[in-house]
């Protein structure tokens, strides 16, 4: 349970980061420095995500380094990655 809650909390913050740096460039325009870090982080979290999943050859991303953890298909109808 444990490793699955830090799993997806890391996967949850580009999501997050994009939203809170769109709310705060609608009130506070888009060049403030907290609008713009957070868009960065936003952006380069989502790219360093999609780019693990993509390039490694088990999948695993970011958030299953820091979690320990490993998703495990059961080679079912539905399991799209052929290895």
């Amino acid at each position: 349970m444990k490793r699955s809650a830090i799993r997806n909390t890391i996967k949850f913050l580009p999501w997050r980061f994009g939203h809170m740096s769109t709310i705060n460039g609608i009130y506070n325009g888009f060049e403030s420095s907290f609008t713009l870090m957070f868009l960065s982080l936003s952006m380069t979290l989502s790219i360093i995500l999609v780019l693990m999943v993509i390039l490694r050859k088990d999948r695993r991303h970011l958030a299953d380094f820091i979690a320990g953890s490993r998703v495990v298909h059961d080679g079912g109808v539905n399991n799209v990655y052929k290895t």
